[in-house]
C-alpha cells in the first residue's frame, strides 16, 4: 500500500510574517467572540441543536458534553463525521446554511454568538483570522484521518482507532467515559452495530482495552494498531 505525503504549513500572522502562536495561544482568542455573561443553553440527549440545510445563524461553542455532527443520505443512511465535546465549536465551517446537523449525545451545555457580531469581530481582529485558520486547518486534518481510516483500516483497527483518540482527547489517565452509543460508534467508523460489538468483544479478549460497564474503558495495549 502506497500514500502520497502531506506536507505541513506553517501558519504566519497577517503583516508581520511571524510564525502563529501555538494551539494553546490561539484558543482563549476565538473563546472571547463568546460572552461567558450570556444565558447558556442546555440540550437533553438525543435532541437537535441545528439542522442541516436549516440558516446558519449562530455560532456555538460548547462548554460541557458531546455532540454527534452527522449527516444524511437521501435515502437516510446517516454518516456521524465528528464527535464534538467541550472546548470546540460549531459552526465556523458554515455559512448560509448548515451542512450538517448536530444533536446532543449526552447532556450538552452550549454557549451562542449571532454569526453577524462574531463576523464583525473576526473582520476587524488579524490576529483571530490566524487562530481561526488555525482551527480550521486542524479540523481538515482530521477529516483527511478519518477518511484514510475509513478507506483503508481493518475493522479492529479502527475501533481501537477510535477508543485510543477519544482517550487521548479526553486526557485521561484511567477509565475514559464512553458517552456515544455502539450505534453511534458504528456510523462513525463506518461498521455495522454487530461489527462494533464483536470489535468490543476481541478487544478485550486481547486484553488490548479493559471495560467497566458498557459505558467506561482504559487502554492496555498500542500493539493491536497496525495501519497507521
Amino acid at each position: 500500500m502506497h500514500c502520497h505525503a502531506t506536507h505541513s504549513t506553517t501558519l504566519t500572522e497577517p503583516k508581520t510574517g511571524r510564525p502563529a502562536p501555538s494551539e494553546t495561544d490561539l484558543e482563549p482568542r476565538i473563546a472571547k467572540l463568546f460572552d461567558p455573561r450570556q444565558p447558556v443553553r442546555h440540550v437533553l440527549p438525543d435532541h437537535s441543536i441545528l439542522l442541516q440545510g436549516e440558516p446558519a445563524d449562530t455560532l456555538y461553542q460548547i462548554v460541557s458534553g458531546t455532540v454527534r455532527c452527522c449527516t444524511f443520505s437521501e435515502d437516510g443512511v446517516r454518516q456521524i463525521f465528528r464527535f464534538a465535546g467541550a472546548g470546540d465549536y460549531l459552526g465556523f465551517a458554515d455559512f448560509e446554511t448548515w451542512h450538517f446537523t448536530a444533536e446532543a449525545v449526552d447532556h450538552v451545555i452550549l454557549r451562542a454568538v449571532p454569526r453577524p457580531r462574531a463576523e464583525a469581530a473576526i473582520a476587524q481582529n488579524p490576529s483571530l483570522q490566524v487562530a481561526l485558520r488555525a482551527m480550521m486547518v486542524r479540523g481538515l486534518a482530521a477529516r483527511e484521518r478519518h477518511m484514510f481510516m475509513l478507506a483503508y483500516m481493518p475493522a479492529e483497527d479502527r475501533l481501537y482507532r477510535f477508543l485510543t483518540d477519544l482517550a487521548a482527547r479526553r486526557g485521561a489517565s484511567g477509565f475514559t467515559v464512553l458517552p456515544m452509543k455502539r450505534r453511534d460508534i458504528a456510523d462513525h467508523i463506518g461498521l455495522t452495530f454487530e461489527t462494533v460489538s464483536r470489535g468490543f468483544s476481541s478487544l478485550k479478549r486481547k486484553r488490548a482495552i479493559e471495560m467497566r460497564g458498557n459505558d467506561r474503558f482504559r487502554i492496555h495495549s498500542d500493539d493491536l494498531l497496525l495501519a497507521a
